[in-house]
Parts: C-alpha cells; sequence; structure tokens
C-alpha cells in the first residue's frame, strides 16, 4: 500500500511537470500527451487495476503487472529510437553548418 501512494504521489508530481513543460513550451504537443498517457496509465492502473485485468486477459498475459512491464518496454524502444533520430538529424544539421561555414571561409580567404 505504501509504493501505492508512493508511486501515485511520484505520478501526480510528474503530470505537473508535464504541464509546465508544455506551458513553457519546452514540451511539444505530441511529448505532452505522450506523458499525460503515460502517467495517467500508472494512475489508473495503481486505482483500477481490474481494468488491466480484462487487457491482460485477452492478450494471454498472466497478470496485469505483466501487460504493465511490456507496455513499459515496447515504450522504452519507442523512445530510444525517437531519440536516435533525433541525434541523427542534429548530426546531419551540424555538417550541413560546418559545411557552408568552410566554404563561406574559403570564399573570404580566395578574395584576398
Amino acid at each position: 500500500m505504501i509504493i501505492q501512494l508512493v508511486v501515485a504521489a511520484f505520478a501526480i508530481f510528474a503530470l505537473s511537470r508535464a504541464f509546465l513543460g508544455f506551458r513553457s513550451g519546452k514540451l511539444s504537443w505530441r511529448m505532452f500527451a505522450l506523458w499525460v498517457f503515460v502517467w495517467l496509465s500508472v494512475l489508473t492502473f495503481l486505482l483500477f487495476p481490474d481494468v488491466f485485468a480484462e487487457a491482460t486477459r485477452l492478450l494471454g498475459m498472466g497478470r496485469p503487472l505483466d501487460f504493465m512491464i511490456v507496455v513499459g518496454i515496447i515504450g522504452a524502444y519507442y523512445l530510444v529510437f525517437r531519440i536516435y533520430v533525433y541525434l541523427e538529424d542534429i548530426r546531419s544539421d551540424m555538417a550541413r553548418v560546418v559545411r557552408e561555414l568552410s566554404i563561406e571561409r574559403e570564399k573570404k580567404g580566395s578574395g584576398k
């Protein structure tokens, strides 16, 4: 019971941080919606575990916690993939900027 209270308090805190991040412009609408979904799912699992018991039964898993762990792992892999794509975009942008700066410096240097 104590762990449920701690996790519920943390989920509420995380929801508030997501809201503040969205309001200040640090989180996009999509990321805000994702985090609200995640933390509301955690709260729903804590308060109404029977909701997940039906989904668990339909998927052939043993316990609702197994369902949450599988969903969490899949979500973690998706976030890692998104971070990888984001980093590749940054790498590509940096290469383009460096290329443009070196061409610009070369033009200025050859004009002397």
